[in-house]
């Protein structure tokens, strides 16, 4: 009987023109607001993946820091724990890092973050790098100038003395271009008393690089650690550890415990951006319950529809009373007119927005400009998160349909059948 409510008074010839254009227009906005939330957590889902992705290719999924006050303490201890632990599933490179204040020949000055990198981490880092270019393009830079199709583009040239690789975004601040000479001092020095020579580095551009990662384009220089010992011996920022890349990244924790069981301080590179991935993880929780909200006011549309309706066909409930059916019957058949109405819409908006998904994902149409960790859309597809969608549309609309069948069932019969 609800499903003949349903065709019979809601969409057919026989319901009122306005009833008509309410219900369309309720199936309509419940099919966009679910529609809007399963397209837009599923593309925040994906920009989430690509952002790991970016951050595992260029980033050292572990750090290993010495607990040791002293630089040459630091440095022995991880010296002796890369000669000791030895593990087919893991790389480690030992890595300096220091802040310095970078001068053009033209006395343009910067902050840079000061890496020396061994052979094997600079090795890796440059082949993902350009191995990302060839994917791009339109990337904003070229290698050296060459633009050469012929040239093998994991081909790595290993860095000289006193050469070094900077971020895209510093050698545009900087003015500078590959070939330049460059003068580093360490932020300390500013403070040295006058008539004192602070100690300085003088060297020389070898490749301006981008990542898409603001934090190392806006501030990296990269120089040889095997050919320039330490670029400051005495640099107060001066700070030795150990890089480690896991062939399963699932394995981070457990190489991360035994590393701080050796007594050291080990650090993942969620650790490092745990900022950034709560930030994504807040904005991916209020755009939903945003959303949420949204859904939660076009199911007031199923309650004005059931409520017009109750209204409408006061009479016939009140010869069905009178025929012997019961309140909760009444109230059953009315909700389940609801559910209808509100399934329609759901399933309508949730498979439309599953297609739209499937699309974007397949047929990249959309390209974004390169300040974007990825020039495409990208998707994710989550059924957890499609799950709650459904479970949250099903029980909001269950409770806009529940609320007006329970005013349509107490209909009194005597009233009804006189229309008062």
């Amino acid at each position: 009987m609800a499903w003949f409510f349903f065709r019979r008074y809601l969409f057919s010839k026989y319901s009122g023109s306005l009833t008509r254009v309410i219900s369309r227009l309720c199936v309509i906005g419940i099919a966009v607001a679910v529609f809007a939330m399963v397209v837009i957590l599923s593309v925040m889902g994906g920009f989430g993946d690509h952002i790991e992705k970016r951050l595992l290719a260029y980033e050292p999924h572990l750090t290993i820091k010495s607990k040791k006050e002293k630089t040459y303490d630091q440095l022995y201890e991880l010296k002796k724990l890369i000669s000791d632990f030895k593990s087919d599933e893991i790389d480690m490179f030992l890595m300096d890092r220091q802040e310095a204040i970078v001068r053009t020949v033209d006395s343009f000055y910067s902050g840079a973050r000061v890496e020396g990198l061994e052979r094997g981490s600079y090795v890796r880092l440059m082949k993902q790098i350009k191995a990302e270019a060839m994917k791009k393009p339109t990337a904003v830079f070229t290698w050296r100038g060459l633009k050469d199709s012929s040239i093998d583009p994991l081909e790595v040239d290993q860095l000289a003395k006193d050469e070094v690789v900077i971020g895209a975004d510093l050698a545009h601040a900087l003015g500078a271009f590959v070939g330049d000479r460059l003068v580093m001092t360490t932020p300390e020095s500013l403070l040295l008393p006058p008539g004192e020579i602070p100690e300085f580095k003088t060297v020389k551009i070898k490749d301006i690089v981008r990542t898409n990662l603001p934090e190392l384009d806006n501030q990296l220089i990269i120089y040889s650690k095997e050919q320039n010992e330490k670029l400051f011996r005495e640099a107060l920022s001066l700070q030795s550890y150990i890089e480690v890349y896991v062939n399963d990244i699932t394995q981070i924790d457990s190489f991360k415990t035994q590393f701080q069981d050796m007594g050291f301080v080990a650090e993942t590179w969620k650790d490092r951006n745990s900022t950034l991935f709560y930030s994504l993880k807040m904005e991916k929780l209020l755009i939903g319950l945003f959303l949420g909200l949204a859904l939660f006011i076009g199911s007031f549309s199923i309650l004005t529809v059931l409520l017009l309706l109750a209204t409408q066909k006061q009479q016939d409930i009140g010869i069905l009373k009178t025929l012997g059916m019961n309140q909760r019957v009444i109230q059953s058949i009315f909700t389940r007119v609801g559910i209808y109405l509100s399934s329609s819409g759901i399933l309508f908006g949730f498979i439309l927005g599953i297609l739209f998904c499937i699309f974007i994902d397949r047929f990249p149409l959309v390209e974004l400009p390169d300040i974007y960790y990825d020039r495409t859309i990208p998707v994710r597809f989550e059924y957890g998160i499609y799950m709650l969608i459904l479970g949250v549309a099903f029980f909001v609309t269950l409770w806009s349909s529940w609320v007006p069948a329970l005013w349509g069932s107490k209909t009194i019969p005597t009233d009804a059948l006189r229309k008062r």
